[in-house]
């Protein structure tokens, strides 16, 4: 049974290094008691016992069902950072909204939001949140640029381009990749003009850029997912592209060999994309998320600026889920199903973001 008095926050997956993050929000910013699940139970329990009266540790495999459901019927909100979404799917989404609960996931991306398509009115005649992208990338590749544009708007007469990179290089983990190695599948090679989508070739527009939080120039390659694309569309500006920074050479030709050879066999594909990340991370990890808005004011041409730049990509996944979490507690999120992005005001999230040291930028 839950307790109508205190939440309880189920964490899928909640002993990786993202779920760390998760949990160190949670106990400081919320009363909520969390609920460990996974396969793994004494990593499970580690966790616990860093916070013996609020956190217990339960050992859940997703794919038996059973189990999952009982799992859920004990929380009002499950947080999964399990992956791949291409595995999972809908599984734990499901038996979340079969027990009432809000759910939020890190990935999910278009995979699972067109799966649950079918079920949005059932989250919204039941009053739940269903967000997807709710982590870095997605998540705040979705919700930063959003504030910098609503701030863009407040600051210049005209809006002309809208240019986002973003990207980041880590040691993925195979079930990253396998996520990662779907979308290389996608036609999201593309850009925006006065608010229309049009496909382009990559190689025409893959383009090097000066990132001067990165102090280099990177190759950048255009590609959209659906958190940016409402937001192009409403905008309607003569220019809205958003660019995949690409980590190195050997990421390149990487993903230009998975495209051509290993088209539809995401094992091999994935194990390809987790050695080059492991090869690349060597160099140390970084994650950026990095806006160009230029307009006009007063008939001036301006530009603003503005970036997010982190050494450790899984503190701001796990942050972002914990913090959706407590604007779910908070009533701060919109009802329904939908990307993070789309159902929160980005500038609250990104005052909470900066309140956890992850710190927007502008110049």
């Amino acid at each position: 049974m839950k307790n109508k008095d205190t939440p309880i926050i189920g964490i899928i997956g909640g002993y990786s290094k993202v779920g760390i993050a998760a949990i160190d929000y949670l106990i400081m910013e919320t009363n909520a008691t969390l609920l460990i699940g996974g396969r793994n139970l004494s990593k499970g329990e580690k966790q616990a016992s860093r916070f013996p009266d609020r956190i217990t540790a339960v050992e859940v495999d997703i794919f038996d069902t059973p189990a999952l459901n009982n799992f859920c019927q004990q929380c009002h909100i499950i947080i999964n950072l399990a992956g791949p979404t291409l595995k999972i799917m809908d599984r734990i989404a499901l038996a979340a909204l079969s027990n009432n609960c809000h759910y939020i996931d890190i990935g999910g991306y278009d995979l699972l939001l067109e799966a649950l398509m079918s079920k949005s009115e059932e989250i919204k005649e039941k009053g739940l949140v269903f967000v997807v992208g709710a982590g870095w990338m997605p998540g705040v590749s979705g919700i930063f640029p959003k504030s910098v544009i609503e701030n863009s708007l407040k600051e210049l007469d005209t809006i002309n381009t809208v240019k986002i990179y973003y990207g980041a290089s880590e040691a993925w983990s195979y079930n990253s990749c396998m996520d990662l190695t779907w979308s290389l599948s996608l036609k999201s090679n593309g850009i925006f003009k006065q608010g229309k989508w049009q496909l382009v070739s990559p190689s025409k527009h893959t383009q090097k850029v000066f990132s001067p939080p990165l102090h280099k120039s990177k190759y950048t390659t255009p590609y959209f997912d659906n958190q940016l694309k409402l937001v192009a569309q409403d905008l309607k500006a003569p220019f809205f592209g958003n660019y995949v920074i690409i980590n190195s050479k050997l990421s390149m030709l990487s993903s230009l060999f998975i495209k051509i050879f290993l088209h539809g066999n995401t094992r091999c594909a994935a194990k390809i994309m987790e050695k080059e990340a492991r090869i690349s991370s060597r160099k140390g990890s970084w994650g950026l998320i990095y806006c160009v808005v230029e307009g006009m004011k007063n008939n001036l041409k301006k530009q603003i600026t503005a970036y997010i730049y982190e050494n450790d990509n899984y503190k701001p996944t796990g942050t972002v889920s914990a913090i959706a979490a407590n604007f779910v507690l908070q009533n701060r999120i919109e009802k329904g199903l939908g990307y993070l992005c789309h159902k929160i005001d980005p500038h609250h999230f990104m005052s909470e973001l900066k309140s956890q040291n992850i710190i927007a930028r502008y110049e």
